[in-house]
C-alpha cells in the first residue's frame, strides 16, 4: 500500500515518511514496515506475522502500483466500510461513484465476487484493469478475428462472471506494456546507448517491433456462462489516457458528450409481408440486401438479410433491438474518445460528431446511407398504395397502423386515424388520432397492397 496512518491518525504518502516514525493500517490499526529500496516502488507492506482484520489479498506488483500513480493522490486507498467490513479500494472517484480495482496476481473467483458485491452494494460502479500482457504475448490469448478471442488456460478468477448480467462491473484486459514499462525493451535500450550491439536475431526483431510501444487494453463485453475460453469485446483498443480520464477530466462540455464506444446505430428492423425480418441501416448495404428499401426480398435471397445478427459488428441495445458499431469503429479512435453528436438524418442515423484533444477541437462527417426510406406516411401512402401499412417513427422507436389513405382522411376529416403502439404488434385499443404523420420521419415496416 502506499498510503498509512500516522501516530495522529492522519493520511499519510509514502514519500512523505520518515524512518525513525511508526505508520499504521487504515483497517486493522497494525505497525507498517516501510519499504523504501532502490529497485521497487516505494510502499508500505505488514510484517509477516500480521493478523490483519481485511481478508481481500492486495497486488503488491509495481505494475499496480504504477497504474494507481496515474491518479490524483487524494483517489487512491480509500477505505470504505459496510456491516463492519472495512476495504480498501485501488482508486476511489467518490464524485463519480467509481472504483478502479488493478490486478496483476491471480485473483480467486470468490474474491472477484465479493469485491463486486461489496462495491455495487455501495452503489460504486466497478471498473477492473487486469494485467494479460504475459498471456497474450505468449499466444494463450489470441486474437482470432476482430473483437473476438480465445484463450487458452483461461483464469479461473471469472468462472462465475458473465458480464452481460453485470452492468456495473466493466472488465478491462492489458494486452500490451508501453515500451518503459517493458523490462527486456529497457534492458536492449541500455545496451544500445552504452555503445553495445544486439547480436541475436530474435531480439533485434523484438526490439523493432515493441520499441514504441505504448499501453493497450480492450474492453471484455461478451463472454460464455461457463468461463472465458472465449470473449468479445467492443473492438476498440484503449490507452492508458482513456482509462484514466474517462471520470477524473470533468466539464461543463463533457457532460454533453459519449464515449465512442457507446455509439452504435440503430438499424431499422423491417418485415417482409410474411415477417422475414431484416434490416435497413447496415453501412455494408451496398452488398447488403439489408439496405434496400424493398422490402419484399424473395426467398433465395434471405441469407443475404441474416448475416446482420451474426456479423462482427453488430451489437443490441438493452431492447435487444439491432444495432451496428461499425461506422464508428472505422474512424480510429479510442473507444473513450468524448464525442458530441451534432448531426443526425431524418433516418436517425449520426451524420456529424465532434471532439476534442491536444490539438483543439476536430468535427468529423459521417458517411451515410445513399437511399434513405423515412418519408413522411402521406408521401409512402401515395407512392405505393398501401391498403394496410405499420409504419415506425425513426427517431422516436413508436409505431402507428393505418387502414385507410391518410390523404383522403385528413380531406374528409382535417385529422389521420389509426392505432398507436410500442411495438409492432400491440395495436390494441381503439381508432385514434394519429400525430406528426407529415413529418419525414416514417418508415413503412409491414404492408399490405
Amino acid at each position: 500500500m502506499r498510503f498509512a496512518l500516522d501516530k495522529d491518525g492522519k493520511r499519510v504518502y509514502i514519500e512523505q515518511t520518515h524512518v525513525k516514525q511508526d505508520y499504521f493500517c487504515p483497517e486493522c490499526g497494525e505497525k507498517l514496515v516501510l519499504k523504501k529500496g532502490e529497485i521497487r516502488m516505494h510502499h508500505f507492506a505488514h510484517p509477516s506475522h500480521s493478523q490483519c482484520t481485511d481478508s481481500w489479498h492486495y497486488d503488491m506488483s509495481d505494475w499496480h502500483m504504477r497504474w494507481q500513480a496515474r491518479f490524483p493522490l487524494e483517489t487512491q486507498e480509500i477505505v470504505k466500510v459496510k456491516d463492519g467490513q472495512k476495504h480498501r479500494a485501488d482508486v476511489l472517484l467518490e464524485d463519480k461513484k467509481v472504483v478502479y480495482e488493478f490486478q496483476h496476481s491471480p485473483l480467486s473467483p470468490e474474491e472477484f465476487d465479493d469485491r463486486n458485491a461489496f462495491y455495487n452494494s455501495l452503489c460504486y460502479k466497478v471498473i477492473w484493469i487486469f494485467d494479460l500482457t504475459d498471456q497474450y504475448e505468449n499466444g494463450s490469448i489470441e486474437n482470432y478475428k476482430r473483437d473476438l478471442y480465445k484463450w487458452t488456460r483461461s483464469k479461473k478468477t471469472f468462472n462465475h462472471f458473465v458480464p452481460k448480467d453485470n452492468p456495473n462491473v466493466e472488465l478491462y484486459f492489458q494486452i500490451q506494456l508501453s515500451a518503459d514499462e517493458n523490462e527486456m525493451i529497457q534492458h536492449l535500450k541500455s545496451s544500445l546507448e552504452a555503445g553495445y550491439e544486439i547480436h541475436f536475431q530474435d531480439q533485434r526483431l523484438y526490439y523493432e517491433d515493441h520499441k514504441d510501444d505504448e499501453i493497450e487494453l480492450v474492453k471484455v463485453t461478451w463472454a460464455p456462462d461457463d468461463g472465458f475460453e472465449r470473449f468479445a469485446t467492443d473492438g476498440f483498443v484503449y490507452g492508458e489516457n482513456d482509462i484514466v480520464h474517462r471520470f477524473v477530466e470533468s466539464n461543463e462540455a463533457k457532460e454533453k458528450t459519449i464515449a465512442l464506444g457507446e455509439l452504435a446505430d440503430r438499424l431499422v428492423e423491417m418485415y417482409s409481408q410474411s415477417h422475414t425480418t431484416y434490416y435497413f441501416g447496415c453501412p455494408r448495404s451496398s452488398t447488403h440486401l439489408c439496405g434496400d428499401s424493398n422490402i419484399d426480398t424473395p426467398k433465395e435471397k434471405y441469407d443475404e438479410v441474416y448475416p446482420c445478427m451474426e456479423c462482427q459488428f453488430s451489437t443490441h441495445d438493452n431492447g435487444y433491438g439491432p444495432m451496428c458499431k461499425k461506422r464508428f469503429l472505422d474512424l480510429g479512435l479510442s473507444g473513450n474518445t468524448q464525442v458530441e453528436v451534432l448531426k443526425r438524418t431524418d433516418d436517425g442515423f449520426v451524420s456529424q460528431i465532434a471532439y476534442e484533444d491536444g490539438e483543439g477541437r476536430h468535427i468529423i462527417d459521417l458517411p451515410t446511407f445513399s437511399n434513405p426510406i423515412s418519408k413522411s406516411v402521406f408521401t409512402l401512402w401515395r407512392e405505393n398504395n398501401y391498403k394496410i401499412a405499420i409504419f415506425k417513427n425513426a427517431k422516436t422507436g413508436k409505431f402507428i397502423k393505418i387502414g385507410r389513405d391518410p390523404t383522403e382522411q385528413r380531406y374528409k376529416y382535417g385529422k389521420v386515424f389509426g392505432y398507436f403502439s410500442s411495438d409492432q404488434f400491440s395495436f390494441n385499443g381503439k381508432s385514434c388520432e394519429l400525430y406528426g404523420c407529415e413529418k419525414p420521419e416514417w418508415i413503412c415496416v409491414w404492408s399490405v397492397k
